[in-house]
């Protein structure tokens, strides 16, 4: 039997997100705070997102074809391809970017999937806001 991969990082995001949605669920008192992705680029504010909701915007079903696709051709190749840059995703929406290279400029999405070997760190944070 082969061993499983787990991914940390992902899994930590994943994590910070199910411990504030339930704490949220339960009317625990936790302010005004999101999940902040840390990256070698900037800060992402987010949700994490499913690609299972009903609410998917044209970007969405473009994303979630993509990585079918990719699951797809790596499932076709595992035995003969020599895969490379192998890494799970995140799909994220509400996204808000605050590059590093430029803090005043916060770029935002609808949606977005975020390759966890990308992913430096995670925290909770105030809000950051849109209208900049």
């Amino acid at each position: 039997m082969a061993n499983k991969t787990v991914d940390i990082r992902k899994e930590t995001v994943k994590a910070f997100n199910f411990i504030l949605k339930k704490m949220e669920d339960e009317q625990v008192p936790v302010g005004d705070v999101q999940l902040c992705i840390i990256t070698n680029f900037g800060c992402i504010t987010c949700k994490l997102a499913s690609f299972e909701s009903d609410d998917q915007t044209n970007a969405d079903k473009i994303a979630k074809l993509s990585l079918k696709f990719c699951d797809k051709l790596l499932e076709e190749n595992a035995t003969t391809a020599n895969v490379i840059n192998d890494c799970d995703t995140l799909i994220l929406k509400d996204v808000i970017l605050m590059p590093f290279a430029n803090p005043e400029k916060h770029i935002t999405y609808s949606s977005m999937v975020l390759f966890s070997n990308q992913i430096v760190g995670v925290s909770l944070v105030q809000p950051l806001a849109k209208d900049f």
